[in-house]
């Protein structure tokens, strides 16, 4: 039985760059390397209309992370109620103010520009720091309502099936 040999052959590639002989004459080695100022515009368009479209998208992921750390802020005030009327040794009433007195009077939290807190009734904390519960609903300033129960005594604010309070 015989042997084939074979042989293999290195055909030259077209596409193959020329390599530099010396550093000094680098720049005529590009020759047709970089890119064209026409590729250069598309690939700006590109990025433009990808920051056209995300950015409004941004904006209003930032206003909800917001808003959400916002209404945290006021959950935790209202659940921290008790304990204040514990610590001064007075109780404290949510929602018991006049409708015809100033309406910060009414709740004894700080509330962020624009928010408000609807209390069906008047909730009071007694110097022990229990309360006997209610109802209340976060209102934001975008319009969006939260609904929430509070049930005693220690009065964790649990959200409300219907949106009334």
């Amino acid at each position: 039985m015989s042997r084939q040999q074979s042989t293999f052959t290195s055909i030259p590639s077209t596409t193959a760059r020329k390599s530099c002989p010396d550093r000094e004459s680098s720049l005529a080695c590009l020759n047709g390397a970089g890119f064209t100022l026409v590729e250069l515009l598309v690939v700006l368009v590109i990025v433009s209309l990808i920051a056209g479209v995300s950015l409004p998208r941004l904006s209003a992921l930032y206003a909800s992370v917001e808003n959400a750390g916002q209404r945290g802020l006021i959950i935790d005030q209202v659940e921290g109620l008790g304990y204040q009327a514990y610590i001064s040794g007075r109780s404290i009433v949510l929602g018991a103010s006049r409708e015809s007195e100033d309406p910060a009077s009414k709740y004894p939290l700080q509330l962020p520009p624009g928010w408000r807190i609807d209390v069906a009734s008047p909730v009071r904390y007694s110097a022990q720091g229990t309360c006997g519960g209610g109802k209340l609903t976060i209102n934001d300033p975008n319009g969006g309502r939260q609904a929430f129960r509070l049930t005693p005594p220690i009065c964790r604010l649990q959200p409300s099936e219907s949106g009334e309070p």
